[in-house]
């Protein structure tokens, strides 16, 4: 407690490193343009650190949310900077398990025992319950990833889409869910059925009360644009919203 007050203090009189030795530029949330997640998700960010200097520099990194580290990506593993060179590091960030919110983000380098870079983003972090289905029905650590080319057609990517689907209602229910995908390339496009490699959809899925199913789908995608992805019932509640996926 006495190690977060006096962060918390060096904080309140200065939040960055003046003429800091490592330079942290331009933090990115992969697949987020707005940096809401729900609780209980990992998201990764990434970050270019820059040496300033004219020597060789070994460093360890942490991406935290809030002096306190209600999250925290951990201490990296020992990783050098060339002299006036750069790196890209990616953070995975694990979010809290309860909602809470907005949360700075704050990044820091190290090499041995001295702080190199303190560095804060402009944007903040909230963290908010998942947004219910249906009927209690909640989606809740969605992800969607890029895995490497189809086997069927090389010049396309599969994309893996999975998230947990947990009841909360007081009955047994049936539903059927159905995947669907927008792409932004000029514009925005209309909701459409998304286009599957592996899977079934739309699927029918039967909980409990409290039953958990982990759902998951292989879609295929193409290059140089934005796709979203999400779940619809057959009574047109929405959930399992993705952020916008740039595929390069």
């Amino acid at each position: 407690m006495i190690a977060v007050e006096a962060l918390q203090r060096a904080l309140s009189r200065d939040p960055k490193l003046v003429n800091p030795t490592v330079a942290v530029e331009t933090l990115e949330w992969l697949h987020s343009m707005d940096p809401t997640f729900n609780v209980g998700e990992s998201h990764t960010a990434k970050a270019t650190l820059t040496n300033q200097t004219d020597q060789a520099l070994t460093c360890t990194t942490e991406l935290y949310l809030d002096v306190t580290k209600v999250a925290t990506s951990g201490v990296s593993a020992s990783f050098t900077l060339p002299a006036g060179g750069s790196i890209e590091v990616s953070y995975v960030v694990p979010m809290p398990a309860s909602s809470g919110g907005p949360y700075h983000v704050y990044i820091d380098v190290w090499s041995g025992g001295t702080l190199l870079a303190h560095y804060q983003p402009t944007e903040d972090v909230t963290v908010v319950e998942p947004p219910p289905l249906d009927g209690g029905w909640t989606c809740s650590g969605v992800s969607a990833v890029v895995d490497g080319s189809c086997p069927v057609a090389p010049s396309w990517n599969i994309l893996n889409y999975s998230c947990q689907i947990t009841s909360k209602a007081s009955v047994t229910a049936t539903k059927t869910l159905l995947i669907q995908q927008r792409i932004y390339y000029t514009s925005v496009s209309a909701w459409s059925i998304a286009a599957l490699y592996a899977g079934t959809n739309p699927l029918q899925i039967t909980l409990a009360p409290g039953g958990v199913y982990n759902y998951q789908q292989q879609a295929v995608v193409g290059h140089g644009y934005q796709i979203q992805f999400r779940l619809i019932d057959e009574a047109g509640n929405v959930g399992g919203l993705t952020d916008w996926i740039t595929l390069y």
